[in-house]
């Protein structure tokens, strides 16, 4: 029986071991927090994302526990500048219950998960080193911790890291209380009228939404915690029910980028965040993770030899990861409201294959 040894129960490692699991895999998964949980918030699940579900026999399953929001909504200076249908181009959920789908998953397919237990090192041989100085050998070890990995200098990687400009509010919040009918799309607000400033409105489920302010990473004031409404309201006035109260969670953040020479080195593999990680600019960083996994796992099913597997895999899907970096890269730097108003067309920032509405009709 062939095995695998993960560091990292997010969403690519989740979906990795699950994959594996399926094939027959005897894979243990090791997680440093002591309860399995992600972060919360919401995110944005399309193409490449619904695909690797399917996958993994998940879809239908994500499909019940997510939500469709009407469309996208482009709104300037309070006015609607943009409306777009979405027939089933992209579905919106709480980023928990993907994580909680990505866990059943991998637990009927046999994996083993452990939590409060951290990775210290990975090597190219095919070991994991875990903080109590105990080793973990198997046919294939695997970084999927995240963005603040730190394994990939532990295989003699040099990582380039791009921190842009921007900061973030993430705020999740219980909508129930907005107005039926006028809060199922999803809304992207920008206010030209004084600091440029940006809220992205995303309904996840039927009792809760997602924000995502933005200002530049410099204007430490709107950026504090607990929120300063008084500091946003008045740009968004549309969203005060929400700005004047305070979020179920909330964290602030930057835009990041990371690249590496290889994702492979060996039996060992960086996958998801901690291998490409992205700006969520065009909220796909869910998608590829996901994606680039479950490729993984399949790449891994049709031979036995896994060198050859993971050479296979690599070629395949780092020129389409490094294309959706430079596209997530061109609208994060081009859109950034550090250096003033957007530089492109706020139309070229909805999915080309979404229907426009026209507004009478929106």
């Amino acid at each position: 029986m062939r095995t695998a040894e993960i560091a990292g129960a997010g969403l690519a490692g989740l979906a990795l071991a699950a994959g594996l699991g399926r094939l027959g895999w005897r894979v243990v998964v090791h997680e440093a927090g002591e309860v399995l949980r992600s972060g919360g918030g919401g995110l944005y699940i399309s193409h490449d994302g619904l695909w690797a579900l399917n996958q993994l026999e998940q879809g239908e399953a994500f499909r019940q526990r997510s939500f469709a929001p009407r469309g996208f909504e482009t709104w300037i200076n309070g006015d609607l500048h943009r409306a777009h249908e979405n027939d089933g181009v992209f579905r919106t959920a709480l980023r928990g219950q993907l994580h909680g789908l990505l866990v059943e998953a991998a637990r009927n397919a046999g994996v083993d998960i452990r939590t409060g237990v951290r990775v210290a090192e990975v090597e190219p041989t095919g070991s994991l080193i875990l903080e109590d100085a105990s080793r973990r050998t198997a046919d294939l070890v695997v970084g999927a911790d995240g963005v603040g990995s730190g394994l990939y200098a532990k295989l003699g990687l040099e990582r380039h890291l791009v921190v842009h400009q921007d900061g973030l509010i993430r705020a999740l919040h219980d909508r129930r209380d907005l107005p039926a009918g006028r809060w199922e799309a999803s809304k992207d607000f920008w206010s030209y009228e004084g600091v440029p400033l940006r809220i992205l409105y995303s309904p996840c489920s039927s009792e809760h939404c997602y924000l995502v302010m933005m200002v530049s990473a410099q204007d430490t004031a709107r950026l504090t915690l607990p929120t300063q409404a008084e500091l946003w309201a008045p740009s968004f006035p549309m969203l005060s029910p929400l700005l004047e109260r305070a979020p179920l969670e909330t964290r602030v953040d930057r835009y990041s980028t990371i690249r590496l020479p290889a994702w492979v080195h060996g039996r060992a593999v960086l996958i998801g965040d901690a291998a490409h990680a992205m700006p969520s600019s065009h909220a796909r960083g869910a998608n590829i993770c996901l994606r680039n996994a479950v490729k993984l796992a399949l790449a891994l099913g049709v031979t036995d030899d896994i060198d050859a597997a993971l050479a296979a895999w690599e070629a395949e899907m780092r020129q389409p990861t490094t294309d959706d970096q430079k596209e997530a890269e061109h609208l994060a730097f081009s859109r950034s409201l550090h250096r003033g108003l957007p530089e492109i067309d706020l139309d070229d920032l909805v999915p080309s294959n979404m229907k426009p509405v026209s507004i009478e009709q929106g």
